[in-house]
């Protein structure tokens, strides 16, 4: 039995921000799906079940990475939410870890730590 390739969904509203990351996790065999929009992503969300959620904080709105967060961890507990940002606040990032997400990070991304990340999370065995 072959494990399957771990499904991400890169959320970010700078287009060439998100290739980058997809790309970069592809590299590893992830199959990666790109929303850049909290709207877009929570409608793929809905449609597609997914392993790691990458998402930046700073949406449409301020908080729009959050309210994915939310959505995600209202639907499933399997899925897990890695929050993005170039905001520094701790107060934020208490917040997204109060509310279940995997792991805070900052911008500029460093990709080899996201990689390490989004490749340790644990999935669950799917029948």
């Amino acid at each position: 039995m072959t494990e399957s390739p771990l499904a991400i969904l890169v959320v970010d509203d700078e287009e060439n921000h998100a290739d980058v990351i997809a790309v970069s996790l592809e590299k590893l065999g992830a199959v990666c799906q790109i929303a850049h929009s909290q709207a877009d992503a929570l409608k793929i969300i809905k449609e597609k079940y997914f392993d790691v959620i990458i998402t930046d904080l700073m949406l449409e709105r301020p908080d729009g990475g959050i309210e994915i967060l939310k959505a995600v961890k209202a639907e499933t507990n399997e899925t897990e939410v890695i929050v993005i940002t170039a905001n520094n606040s701790v107060e934020i990032a208490v917040e997204a870890m109060q509310l279940g997400a995997f792991n805070y990070l900052q911008k500029p991304l460093d990709l080899k730590q996201l990689r390490t990340i989004a490749v340790s999370v644990s999935v669950p065995l799917r029948c």
